[in-house]
């Protein structure tokens, strides 16, 4: 159950079992703007502070504590955890050169002429990246991966499958966006934002506002904890199963290296960074994630920001409208065809359907008693709503990975005048 404060920000969180019996509680307290400055989970809290700029400038729990410091273009200079100071150092393109604790490097890194790492150097050896002429990872090799690992993707830029550890998985997804749920794998089916099933077991992830932490078994009893920094390196787990952990609300998933794909990107939670430059070259630092602000911000797409709370359910209540209108045709009348400057011509909704079609040409199918999930993107908007007859697009809710949920359900049939 979730609980909301006087400004429809969310600030409480409880896990029930079948029986009711109370399994975890998170609550959220926030600044005067609007960032989350504690975050309480069980009891135990997490502190956060920012600087003026809205970044990150520490977190703070018991027996925990991180600071950090940034460069006026937004690439952070230091990160002290207890009493290890790690030191970043950078050429003038905003490129992570080196990582540094007392003067010894731990890591360096190489770039091809796009920006993009093609390898990084630690004690342990090095991990080599290759890249496809849209600057998509095309292969890796690690220290800690058997063999070659190798991507493929669609034509819109979703991962479709992967070789790690010489297993090939095949992503089914529900759409063609690089913001499409995973719906299953050649290794387990997924309920996107609720549960997986794997070998016949299910587990189901219960999530905070951002992260999945805990996880249930088929009992309900908590099977499965983990415990990130807010930047979503793992401080602690235990039991945890599946690729979806941190910013698992959004989406997020993580490689068998430990990074993590985030839209069109991968992402380094140990350096708060991506790995290539940002496609859509939007603000000053095309590398930093979420503008040093992990807490209060998510990147589905790796490629703009989106509020983990407050600004979701207001994207909602401000989409709403819009999309009505799109749809109805401002009257009774929806549209039973979309424009026709669509970029893949008309197209009418097929018996028991409804279609929502968005600038860039996407198609969004749902049926009567299912949904469409839609992740506001503010350069792809929705034009366009078909609704077959007796079929009706409901109002937008919020959904998972930070998407708004548009239920399909049957229209009321029309009333009868006695003249």
């Amino acid at each position: 159950t979730y609980g909301y404060d006087g400004r429809d920000r969310r600030n409480q969180i409880t896990l029930k079992n079948s029986a009711a019996t109370t399994l975890r509680t998170e609550s959220y307290v926030y600044n005067d703007a609007s960032e989350i400055s504690s975050h309480t989970v069980s009891g135990a809290a997490t502190n956060y502070a920012y600087d003026l700029a809205g970044q990150l400038t520490s977190e703070s729990r018991t027996g925990y504590s991180a600071s950090y410091t940034y460069d006026a273009n937004g690439n952070r200079l230091k990160r002290t955890v207890g009493s290890v100071v790690e030191d970043f150092a950078y050429d003038v393109g905003d490129k992570l050169q080196t990582i540094k604790i007392g003067g010894v490097t731990q890591r360096s890194y190489s770039y091809n002429a796009a920006g993009s790492v093609t390898a990084v150097t630690t004690a342990n050896g090095t991990t080599s990246i290759t890249w496809d002429a849209d600057e998509r990872v095309k292969t890796m090799t690690a220290p800690n991966l058997v063999g070659q690992s190798t991507f493929a993707y669609n034509g819109e830029g979703a991962r479709v499958s992967a070789t790690e550890n010489g297993v090939t998985r095949n992503d089914l997804r529900d759409g063609t966006s690089v913001t499409a749920p995973v719906l299953e794998d050649s290794l387990a089916s997924y309920t996107p934002g609720i549960s997986e099933r794997r070998a016949s077991i299910s587990t189901f992830n219960h999530a905070g506002i951002k992260n999945v932490a805990a996880q249930t078994d088929a009992s309900g009893a908590v099977s499965g904890t983990r415990q990130y920094d807010a930047f979503g390196q793992i401080l602690a787990t235990s039991n945890f199963k599946g690729p979806f952990g941190y910013g698992a609300n959004y989406g997020y998933r993580e490689d068998q290296s430990g990074l993590k794909v985030l839209g069109h990107r991968l992402y380094d939670a140990s350096a708060g960074r991506f790995l290539s430059r940002d496609t859509a070259q939007a603000g000053r630092n095309w590398y930093t994630y979420c503008d040093n602000d992990p807490v209060n911000f998510a990147d589905p797409r790796g490629q703009d920001l989106l509020s983990t709370l407050k600004r979701v359910g207001e994207a909602i209540k401000d989409l709403w409208p819009i999309v009505r209108d799109i749809v109805t045709g401002g009257s009774k009348n929806p549209p039973k065809e979309t424009p026709k400057d669509d970029p893949k011509g008309p197209i009418k909704a097929e018996p028991g359907t409804a279609v929502i079609v968005t600038k860039g040409g996407e198609r969004h199918v749902g049926k009567v008693g299912g949904s469409i999930l839609i992740v506001p993107d503010p350069n792809n908007p929705i034009v366009s709503g078909i609704e077959a007859p007796g079929v009706k697009i409901g109002p937008g809710e919020q959904g998972p990975f930070g998407s708004i949920r548009y239920p399909i359900i049957k229209a009321d049939p029309p009333k009868k005048i006695n003249k």
